[in-house]
């Protein structure tokens, strides 16, 4: 709330994206943010790193992406990715995400206790129907890596997924290879400590 509470005060336009919206509608606890500004969003990570005496680093320094780490509680520190719009519009920027339920986005720069929810795919639809579901038919061919992310959502959240995108996945799988081994790597072990993951 404290980070929140920064970024509100900074009197710029900033949306949290992702995973910590979903979470957060779900009533799921979560250590990591992903916010989108319209710029600047290296600088907002140096500012938040020198607000709560964190860490930070660029990530990609051409699109404009940060990392803030910061001291949590209960010693496990947060992790704050600041990325600029990849493009001009906040709805074209959600509609280059992977599943509806993380292309939620909540607006930080308004005033009141409940921020307002731009949900342009009915993630929240999805959300209670325990449905994951691609934002478009080429959300695949833009990251494969983002079929693995499904399975592991599954495994994670009791999701199922929906038909189309199954079919998305038998159709797109074979660009699997072309990910970084890393990346894949990575999101395997995630998938493989998810509770139930043997059942998919």
């Amino acid at each position: 709330d404290r980070i929140l509470a920064f970024i509100h005060g900074q009197g710029r336009p900033a949306w949290l994206v992702g995973g910590y919206v979903r979470d957060r509608l779900l009533g799921r606890s979560s250590h990591d943010l992903d916010l989108v500004v319209p710029e600047g969003g290296i600088r907002l990570a140096r500012e938040l790193a020198r607000a709560f005496d964190g860490a930070w680093f660029a990530l990609d320094d051409e699109r404009d992406v940060g990392r803030a780490i910061l001291p949590g509680d209960e010693g496990v520190p947060v992790e704050v990715d600041i990325a600029r719009l990849r493009v001009p519009d906040l709805v074209d920027d959600l509609a280059l995400r992977d599943y509806t339920i993380n292309a939620i986005a909540m607006d930080l720069s308004t005033e009141g206790a409940e921020p307002r929810l731009f949900d342009p795919f009915d993630g929240q639809a999805d959300l209670q129907r325990k449905l994951l579901r691609a934002v478009t038919e080429g959300a695949f061919r833009d990251d494969p890596l983002r079929m693995l992310r499904g399975v592991r959502m599954v495994a994670e959240l009791g999701f199922r997924l929906e038909d189309a995108t199954y079919n998305l996945v038998r159709r797109d799988a074979g660009l699997l290879p072309s990910v970084a081994g890393e990346r894949v790597r990575d999101e395997m072990m995630r998938v493989l400590a998810a509770p139930g993951a043997w059942q998919h």
